[in-house]
């Protein structure tokens, strides 16, 4: 699950699209994607358009992973505007390659950026994202889920 950190980046600063329908296969609680014919859709990996998909989950499905079915309704929160703002990331929305592992990510330095499973990798540098793209800067290892981050969210 990817999630905003404080209450307030969604009061003071998000305008959710909530009329976003959850993809073919339903879509994981928590998804960074982007936006197709008002259907969630995988990221691209340059950052441009991310958002984050969330919807409302029941008691303590809320603070579990879920799957939206399809069709369903889902809150789409731009990124962008969250700009030097944090998310948490619990570990099973994070995917690792080759000989990258939670021991890897180092705080202040480790970079993350969208994948097209939804889920954040560790990016090497910003070198991929686009002029105005986001990506993610790792600030601190947090129990969120088990090995999660705290992400500052970055644009390019």
């Amino acid at each position: 699950m990817i999630k905003f950190y404080e209450i307030s980046q969604i009061e003071k600063l998000a305008v959710g699209d909530g009329t976003i329908k959850a993809k073919t296969g339903g879509t994981k609680n928590g998804f960074v994607g982007s936006i197709s014919a008002g259907v969630v859709a995988n990221a691209s990996t340059d950052g441009a358009g991310l958002k984050l998909f969330e919807n409302y989950g029941n008691g303590d499905d809320a603070y579990s992973e879920f799957t939206v079915p399809a069709g369903e309704l889902m809150t789409a929160w731009d990124l962008a505007v969250q700009k030097g703002k944090n998310v948490q990331v619990s570990p099973e929305s994070i995917t690792y390659t080759g000989a990258v592992n939670y021991a890897s990510i180092s705080a202040g330095t480790t970079l993350m950026g969208a994948g097209t499973d939804g889920n954040l990798a560790v990016i090497a540098n910003a070198a991929g994202i686009t002029a105005g793209g986001v990506y993610f800067k790792v600030n601190k290892k947090i129990n969120f889920g088990g090995n999660g981050v705290l992400a500052e969210v970055v644009v390019k």
